[in-house]
């Protein structure tokens, strides 16, 4: 690389062959077809994987300079991304898994926020999830968008392919928590919330697969997702002043009586559409 790059995407991974090249080809394809290949670099952290990972990676990086990787054992996910942080060189950072994918022109459109924004900047957008064969389930379209709203409960991005932030955000709130391998990214939302500015977009730029066998899907089937999010804004929710549980208490009113006036427009279109 000729010179010092604004942007770093950071992917974890252990033992997900099926799913690397895929992952690789997508960010190598945002560069080609809508970046300057000097101003964004990859970095893969590998947890010592033993099923031809690690050879895919290595033949990617051989080719692609912009490509970084290093591969020992780590503690868990969180771990990995703690450490791949440290790696990154980039002022922004985004975190792409290895099954997920970035839409088209995400990352050439993140390169011109990071110039037009103050240096403690989050920025997030839509998020696509994808089922089973290929198949759209939902789109996550984030509601919080600010630290109340997302204390309340107010809908928040599932997948870190749908934001970015700035590096030094870190020096603020610290590390992902590596003794949390499911809800980090809340909990890392949670305090970044409380001190960054953030912006939201409304428009796709990540996409998210929930597909039985990954880690996110059998912890929401098991019910324990949602309650570890639930303790997870109850702590934050704990810690603040009155004045600030008051205005978490008027966002989660607020929000009770949008779904009641929805619930009641639906009761009364549904016998109106079988007519």
């Amino acid at each position: 690389m000729n010179e010092m790059p604004q942007l770093s995407i950071l992917t974890p991974v252990f033992n997900s062959k099926p799913f690397i090249t895929g992952c690789i080809e997508n960010v190598l394809s945002e560069i080609k077809n809508t970046c300057d290949p000097d101003l964004i670099e990859h970095i893969i952290c590998d947890g010592a994987s033993t099923d031809g990972t690690v050879e895919i990676i290595q033949a990617y990086a051989a080719d692609h300079p912009h490509i970084r990787f290093f591969s020992e054992k780590d503690t868990g996910q969180s771990n990995a991304m703690n450490k791949a942080i440290r790696h990154a060189r980039g002022s922004v950072i985004g975190f792409l898994n290895v099954d997920d994918f970035y839409e088209t022109g995400t990352l050439g459109l993140i390169l011109k926020k990071i110039n037009q924004a103050n240096p403690l900047s989050l920025w997030m957008g839509n998020c696509q999830m994808w089922g089973e064969g290929d198949i759209k389930l939902s789109l996550n379209k984030p509601k919080a968008h600010n630290l109340y709203q997302l204390i309340a409960g107010y809908e928040t991005s599932y997948n870190p392919s749908a934001y970015f932030y700035h590096k030094v955000l870190h020096d603020s709130i610290g590390d992902y928590d590596a003794t949390d391998h499911y809800t980090m990214d809340l909990d890392f939302l949670i305090r970044a919330y409380g001190a960054a500015s953030i912006f939201y977009s409304n428009e796709t730029w990540g996409n998210f697969r929930f597909i039985p066998g990954a880690k996110t899907f059998e912890d929401a089937q098991r019910g324990s997702m949602f309650k570890r999010c639930d303790a997870l804004r109850k702590k934050a929710f704990d810690k603040m002043p009155p004045l600030q549980q008051l205005i978490v208490k008027a966002y989660q009113l607020k929000m009770r009586i949008e779904k009641g006036v929805t619930r009641r427009i639906n009761d009364f279109i549904k016998p109106l559409s079988k007519s």
